[in-house]
């Protein structure tokens, strides 16, 4: 199975600081359905928050993104878009027996290539896709899970927080020990990507939001069930996902960060050093920073 995989593209048509945000959004639709499209991948993953304002969706990014998804879907009609909802796209708490309405669900009845698989597995060339959408309390997603059989499922889809992430201020809502039981897991709800297992990839964002990503390398990526190394990268902004002709695969754990920020235990000089050279500051910049606590 070959699949292009991402998630929180949060459309919206009034972005701080992002002007040209919906056209982004728009222009990433419409790379990863043509490369999907000419490569013969079979289908697109996505993880959630698809929009950005739950509850209220300003009507331009709701009419701007169903014209788009009825025009890629007249063009590519070969192609299946499979997704979960996030918190962004959900109508009010998404609480265990009584779930949320959301925004997704709209778009799954109204375009038959739309899959929305909340709670649900999809079959995609034969891998069985299982979906969980965001859930509010912890507990609630705990429940499911235990649910589920690992050994059934090919590909886990989440969007909670799970643990070991890099900022250990943000709250825990899944173990990632629990998580990695599975074959692969693909979770979104965080914006920064990470490599928590070799079977468990937090994708994080395909383009910068907001002031929090500074510094953060953003991907698409190719999921190929069959390749010794399964996960591709596709570092973004990008005119193309050119699959065919790359020669050089990035070394997933290379490229996506896998350490975090120990808010608990590291002291302040430790911590603000790390971030520094996460964000690429230069020795004297740092030097400034370091100075100031």
């Amino acid at each position: 199975m070959r699949a292009i995989v991402f998630s929180d593209l949060h459309i919206h048509d009034t972005m701080t600081n992002l002007p040209n945000h919906l056209e982004d959004c728009m222009e990433i639709l419409d790379i990863v359905f043509q490369t999907a499209y000419e490569d013969n991948l079979d289908g697109i993953i996505f993880c959630g928050d698809l929009f950005h304002q739950p509850k209220n969706i300003p009507l331009l990014s709701l009419h701007t993104t169903i014209k788009k998804f009825s025009n890629l879907f007249k063009d590519y009609p070969t192609i299946k878009f499979y997704c979960i909802s996030g918190n962004h796209d959900q109508a009010t708490q998404n609480i265990r027996g009584k779930e949320s309405l959301n925004v997704l669900q709209v778009f799954d009845e109204v375009f038959d290539n739309f899959i929305l698989i909340d709670n649900e597995t999809g079959s995609i060339a034969g891998k069985l896709v299982h979906g969980v959408p965001f859930y509010t309390y912890p507990e609630h997603l705990e429940e499911v899970l235990k649910e589920l059989d690992p050994n059934k499922i090919d590909i886990l889809l989440l969007h909670n927080t799970p643990s070991e992430i890099f900022n250990t201020h943000i709250p825990t809502q899944v173990d990632t020990d629990v998580l990695s039981k599975f074959k692969q897991v693909f979770i979104g709800h965080i914006h920064k990507p990470q490599l928590l297992r070799d079977n468990v990839l937090v994708l994080g964002s395909p383009k910068y939001l907001d002031r929090g990503d500074a510094g953060d390398e953003k991907f698409i990526y190719l999921y190929d069930s069959e390749a010794e190394e399964p996960i591709q990268l596709f570092p973004t902004p990008f005119d193309k996902l050119d699959i065919k002709e790359r020669k050089v695969k990035d070394n997933i754990s290379e490229r996506v960060e896998t350490t975090h920020y120990d808010m608990q235990t590291q002291d302040k000089h430790s911590l603000l050093a790390a971030y520094c050279k996460d964000m690429q500051l230069d020795e004297e910049t740092t030097k400034i920073g370091l100075g100031c606590i």
